[in-house]
């Protein structure tokens, strides 16, 4: 594979040995990378392949308004879940959930720390989730030194609810009705 644009030193958009334009994850990756240099399968810990050019102009644009910090908190929080419930997830979480985290961080550290929100039925209904989200909420604050409420991790719980692969999606989809419908009342 080779670099055509480095986005961070985490992401760089990369051609594949088929010639497809992918986008590569790895710690360090865009450090001092340039057009053209080749990247090891070592030094890559993700690849995104996106077929759709708008899907991948948005992701992008997105990836390179992020920082880096954020990127890797969630590749951390992802890995974690993945190791300790074996939940796969679809490749948008990662720029979802670090849009996510990186709007709540600053929006804490500008005193604004909006509602309280804890939903029962997140506890409820998708234990491992919230217990992902507590894990989440807990390297949030010991990187980004914040004290973000415990309740924050329903809102990443279900960030993880609606990225999970191997979730039949009309189960899936009848989890987020029922909990939708139970919000509003």
């Amino acid at each position: 594979m080779k670099v055509l644009k480095v986005l961070n030193n985490s992401l760089v958009l990369a051609l594949d040995e088929s010639g497809a334009e992918c986008i590569l994850m790895g710690k360090g990756l865009g450090y001092h990378k340039a057009i053209g240099y080749p990247v090891k399968k070592e030094e890559i810990q993700k690849i995104f392949v996106l077929t759709d050019n708008k899907m991948l102009e948005n992701f992008i644009q997105l990836a390179s308004t992020i920082d880096e910090t954020y990127l890797n908190m969630v590749r951390e929080i992802i890995d974690f879940a993945a190791k300790k419930y074996q939940i796969k997830v679809k490749d948008y979480l990662y720029l979802s959930l670090a849009d996510h985290i990186s709007f709540v961080v600053k929006r804490f550290k500008e005193g604004n720390i909006g509602e309280n929100f804890n939903y029962p039925d997140v506890l409820l209904h998708h234990r491992n989730e919230y217990q992902i989200g507590l894990f989440a909420v807990n390297l949030i604050n010991k990187k980004m030194h914040v004290l973000l409420p415990n309740s924050e991790a329903t809102g990443i719980g279900l960030h993880f609810v609606d990225a999970e692969v191997d979730v039949g999606d009309q189960q899936k989809n009848r989890k987020i009705a029922e909990l939708v419908s139970s919000l509003e009342k």
